[in-house]
């Protein structure tokens, strides 16, 4: 039932839509020649292409507050190699991106993962179930980098602060104790305070969290260091996860 764009836009049901056969049995084997070799290297590789952008225009398009939104297109024009990338379910969620692209010739998949090496890096705000989502330290990735200004936490300082003030109020309460308006102000600030401190990258790597924290303008390099060394261990365990309940 319905067209192309039915099924591609709001049910998102399909991964490509494309506008005749000829290009559609081209984007099949433009998907086909991205297949490795995995008895020899997890990553088909062809020549290497420099990125679309230079690496220090990550400064440029990349806010300081991990809270404001940018473009992470523009980012991957700093990092992959140039003209590479393809969009899966490219008119359906775009918030999200999710596709293919090549880093130092290799062919790599951005954000969507199978039971494949994973790199993640956090460039910005990494909370809660986003955090599992897109691959935090839970889901084992190969290798978790950070920038400088990134945050990574359970959830938000404001967040954990009103819930960790509750618990804390009610722990008083049953301790006899009680606490008025001042000292309730003081309370939330002390402990958004603590929690906005533990949000620091710094923090997590130094309890290993975090395998590196790099500079934005080195993520190309630190990526493909990262996929140089997972290739060299073509051998993948599966993917064991724990009971999921929703």
């Amino acid at each position: 039932m319905g067209g192309a764009e039915l099924h591609a836009v709001p049910s998102g049901s399909i991964d490509f839509r494309e506008e005749d056969d000829p290009a559609c049995l081209a984007r099949i084997r433009e998907l086909a020649g991205r297949l490795g070799d995995f008895s020899r290297d997890p990553f088909q590789r062809v020549k290497e292409k420099s990125p679309p952008r230079p690496s220090e225009d990550i400064y440029r398009l990349m806010p300081l507050d991990p809270s404001q939104e940018y473009d992470v297109r523009r980012i991957f024009e700093c990092i992959f190699d140039d003209h590479e990338l393809i969009e899966h379910k490219a008119e359906r969620g775009r918030t999200l991106l999710c596709g293919y692209a090549r880093l130092g010739g290799r062919s790599v998949g951005v954000v969507a993962n199978s039971v494949v090496p994973k790199i993640t890096v956090i460039t910005g705000g990494s909370y809660g179930a986003g955090n599992y989502a897109l691959c935090g330290k839970a889901y084992d990735p190969r290798f978790l980098f950070a920038w400088p200004n990134s945050r990574y936490a359970v959830m938000g300082a404001e967040q954990a602060a009103r819930t960790l003030l509750q618990l804390r109020i009610r722990q008083l309460q049953k301790e006899g104790r009680e606490i008025d308006d001042q000292g309730r102000e003081e309370l939330r600030e002390t402990i958004e305070q603590n929690y906005t401190g533990q949000m620091d990258p710094r923090y997590s790597a130094a309890r290993l969290w975090v395998d590196a924290i790099i500079e934005p303008h080195r993520t190309r390099d630190a990526l493909k260091l990262a996929l140089e060394v997972a290739s060299l261990n073509p051998d993948i365990p599966p993917l064991r996860t724990g009971v999921l309940q929703v």
